[in-house]
């Protein structure tokens, strides 16, 4: 599983030079800030904003830095992005492996659950292994999430680190995020139990605590930093985009939160044994 996404990798990634045009030539331009620590907002978008948050593109660069400008082993900016998108989807696939091997103790069990994610993917058309774009990216933190969601409620209350990992990550990656992802949550406690999740945080370790508040105050520096330093930055365009959606109703919001969580969730609540 770690090795599956990076065999996706075209051989000439690591022989010619690959010369871009589009997002991906927007990649290279950002990467370049990333590199020096001057990026503090995420991608572009079309409706005249930056999305909230850096995290892909520093994953971009850091995979730039340590496979071109470090050990000179690919031959492009274009091969050294995919290289590290292979990478987050390999972590995220092995660690969605790992939580149903330790749930169910078989390896066969394991390698169907996780051969049935990616099918999944696979069949809802997203090219998820090597896709060094944004959007595409988010399929590995909605996998972070979901993986850490199950291990949090399957196994111990240290895997809630994941998918609080996960979760900063959409919100970088993507502007709708911060409106989708409080209903997410939602949809979650309505299938698990709000009392039970209650009780299940109430539970967690002061180390875990620690941990999350340091996780999440190193995702949202640069949002902080950005705003700070370009006040108030592109939130007012975030919330005047929202208000132009008025026509979708709350019903169809929540079956949109729903369609992310509620197949891999309600899985769980089916198979959790008290």
């Amino acid at each position: 599983l770690l090795l599956w996404p990076l065999l996706e990798l075209h051989a000439y990634y690591f022989e010619a030079p690959l010369y871009t045009v589009g997002d991906f030539a927007a990649n290279e331009l950002l990467v370049i800030d990333a590199k020096h620590f001057t990026l503090l907002h995420g991608h572009y978008s079309r409706l005249g904003f930056f999305h909230p948050g850096p995290f892909f593109l520093y994953a971009l660069a850091l995979g730039e830095t340590l496979s071109i400008d470090l050990v000179p082993l690919l031959g492009s900016p274009l091969a050294a992005h995919s290289m590290a998108a292979a990478l987050l989807a390999s972590l995220a696939l092995s660690l969605y492996f790992y939580v149903w091997f330790r749930y169910s103790r078989s390896i066969l069990t394991a390698l169907l659950a996780t051969g049935v994610m990616m099918s999944c993917l696979t069949l809802a058309g997203i090219d998820y292994l090597t896709v060094p774009w944004t959007p595409v990216m988010l399929a590995n933190s909605m996998l972070f999430l979901l993986t850490g969601l199950m291990g949090w409620y399957l196994l111990n209350g240290a895997w809630i680190l994941l998918a609080l990992f996960g979760a900063l990550q959409l919100i970088h990656g993507h502007a709708s995020f911060l409106g989708l992802l409080p209903l997410m949550l939602l949809v979650t406690g309505g299938i698990l139990g709000f009392r039970n999740v209650w009780q299940r945080f109430a539970s967690l370790h002061t180390g875990v605590l620690l941990s999350a508040v340091v996780l999440i105050s190193i995702f949202l520096l640069p949002l902080a930093l950005n705003t700070w330093l370009h006040w108030p930055g592109d939130w007012p365009k975030y919330f005047r985009q929202a208000d132009r959606q008025q026509h979708i109703d709350l019903t169809d919001k929540l079956q949109l939160a729903a369609s992310f969580l509620a197949f891999g969730l309600g899985g769980i609540a089916l198979l959790y044994r008290p």
